[in-house]
């Protein structure tokens, strides 16, 4: 049996920045997060289909992954405390099964295990936010296959309630929050891959939104971030447009609207992207993960690198990018100081080498080479927080070859061709198997 779905991002590390450090994950890992899961003040890294979780030593380096079954092909990974009990829990999206994960923290690094809640059709991007200003956190989910956003509320206690959906447009690829009118209500913007734009949900502050306002992007639209790009207080959006080799700048104009794109080259097939002040002059910088090329990109306001680097000039403009070259089919990057030298670094899921690559940064917009830590099979998701509340950032992983989360500290990546006007990578039975 063939599964098809579409995803993400790769990266690879040159000059002017150092090989990877390699960090051993499951099979396939997706996507990447970073915080503190162990509550031990050092950032730790979590990856997912399992999920990997590496924690931190606070020097850069991480200790060996702890592992965490959850559902059929994990995809997206988000971390926050959603029982109100001062822990950081872990919200997990399952591609396959067409629902969530919420796996609630203990505090020292470990979790409980998974519970689900039904989504639509093949979900693949998860953001959480206070929908409802109840001081609760929510989750809002795209789902690729049926072109719908599932909104589920919380209830404060790690539980939510059904789902409630939205239309948006068609194959949705990625969903972020964030307050784009100044109304004190989250917002959502949501990827439409297939119609090449983003739409914009405006929140009524209750768990409702409105009907979608779409904005014209470039071709085959994957992941998207939002922050104030030109210093004027007002949110602003980046978009990475798979098939046209560019980024999409879109700046807010505080009412809830986005002025027409500005776009800028940001290396072959780029998937995912973040957002730091990489270079330390106050002004935000884009990091883009390439997967075409086998190259991440970090934007810095106008600069070209594969990572792709565009470091910002503080007025909503970049300049070319920087390439640098990572791990296997990176398909997802967090950003952290996992090294605590006031610098920030990269973490990057690398789906075909099932390892994370740890770039530390050199404080200038460039970075040394990578380390690279095992996680499971097939990476695809990646995140950073501070799990085991040991003031180190930990990392945690979605390996989606093996239908775990790892508990480590730095993994990701992942690997896709290139399509038309849809891009898909198909999996095999093989990959599914059990």
């Amino acid at each position: 049996m063939l599964h098809c779905f579409f995803l993400f991002v790769e990266i690879v590390c040159q000059t002017p920045y150092g090989p990877p450090n390699r960090y051993l994950t499951g099979p396939f890992p997706t996507s990447i997060t970073t915080d503190d899961f162990n509550n031990d003040g050092k950032l730790d890294l979590a990856v997912d289909n399992t999920i990997s979780l590496l924690f931190s030593r606070g020097d850069g380096t991480f200790n060996s992954q702890a592992t965490y079954p959850v559902g059929s092909l994990p995809i997206s990974i988000t971390a926050g405390d959603f029982n109100g009990d001062s822990k950081l829990d872990l919200a997990v999206v399952n591609y396959d099964d067409n629902n969530i994960g919420m796996l609630l923290g203990n505090g020292d690094g470990t979790f409980q295990n998974q519970q689900t809640y039904s989504a639509g059709v093949h979900p693949i991007s998860i953001t959480a936010g206070d929908f409802d200003s109840d001081s609760k956190l929510d989750l809002a989910v795209v789902n690729y296959h049926d072109s719908t956003i599932s909104v589920l509320l919380g209830n404060g206690d790690g539980t939510f309630h059904s789902q409630t959906t939205y239309t948006a447009d068609y194959y949705p690829s990625s969903i972020i929050s964030g307050d784009f009118n100044h109304d004190m209500k989250l917002d959502l913007a949501v990827v439409n891959y297939a119609d090449s734009n983003i739409g914009v949900l405006l929140g009524n502050g209750d768990g409702t939104f409105q009907s979608q306002t779409t904005y014209s992007v470039g071709i085959g639209p994957r992941s998207i971030v939002a922050d104030d790009f030109n210093k004027d207080k007002r949110l602003d959006l980046a978009v990475t447009n798979l098939n046209d080799n560019n980024v999409s700048i879109l700046l807010g104009n505080g009412d809830g609207t986005f002025q027409r794109q500005t776009t800028y080259f940001a290396g072959l097939g780029p998937r995912s992207i973040v957002v730091g002040d990489f270079n330390n002059d106050t002004k935000l910088d884009l990091v883009v993960a390439d997967n075409e090329d086998l190259y991440a990109s970090v934007a810095i306001y106008n600069n070209i690198y594969n990572i792709s680097v565009l470091l910002g000039n503080g007025d909503g403009t970049f300049q070319n990018p920087i390439v640098s070259s990572t791990g296997n089919s990176p398909m997802s990057i967090t950003t952290g100081d996992f090294n605590n030298d006031i610098k920030l670094d990269l973490a990057v899921a690398n789906r075909d080498d099932n390892t994370i690559s740890v770039i530390f940064g050199k404080g200038d917009g460039t970075f040394q080479n990578q380390t690279a830590y095992s996680t499971g099979s097939g990476p695809a998701s990646i995140t950073a927080s501070d799990f085991n509340k040991d003031n180190k950032l930990d990392l945690a992983v979605t390996n989606g070859g093996d239908n775990t989360i790892r508990r480590v500290t730095w993994q990701w990546r992942w690997h896709v061709p290139k399509a038309n006007k849809l891009f898909s990578w198909c999996l095999s039975s093989i990959y599914h198997s059990r």
